[in-house]
């Protein structure tokens, strides 16, 4: 008896477990802006515990788009983890002033890896908190950026995940 009541169970949860259909949510972007902001030049902390720290101080810049634009404060910076020769792990505070005034803590996490062919893998997550509230819709949103650096800047062009 316990046999059959133990294999009718074991059935009867398969069955839920397959019958029941999930669908993923696709994800949606749109364009929020393209930020540049201005680095100093690498400050080596060294090898640690985590691996090598390296920071990098942000300078300025700008970013522009659609829905928001303004000035990068030269405040914050890059507190990167070089990972191994491919691989930097980044983790960058950054305080963003609107062209209206409006202040935005920004903080973003992310990779840079260098493939074989040359090529470079730069993506970033984006959050960010404010007190604004014309921008109280950041406080709940997650951008995702795509990066790159050109000679003294880290730029990316950023997408707002709806």
């Amino acid at each position: 008896m316990f046999k059959s009541t133990f294999f009718l169970g074991l059935f009867l949860i398969s069955s839920l477990c397959f019958s029941y259909s999930v669908t993923a949510q696709g994800l949606k972007s749109d364009y929020l802006y393209t930020i540049e902001i201005d680095v100093d030049t690498a400050l080596n902390i060294g090898s640690a515990p985590a691996g090598n720290r390296i920071f990098f101080k942000a300078l300025g810049g700008n970013f522009k788009g659609s829905k928001l634009n303004g000035k990068v404060l030269p405040t914050g910076g890059d507190y990167a983890l070089k990972l191994d020769s491919a691989n930097l792990k980044l983790e960058v505070r950054l305080i963003l002033r609107t062209d209206d005034g409006a202040l935005i803590y920004n903080t973003y996490t992310g990779f840079i890896h260098d493939n074989p062919d040359g090529s470079r893998y730069w993506r970033v997550s984006f959050l960010f908190e404010t007190s604004s509230k014309k921008y109280n819709w950041l406080n709940h949103s997650i951008a995702i950026g795509v990066g790159k650096g050109v000679q003294g800047k880290a730029i990316y062009d950023v997408y707002l995940i709806q």
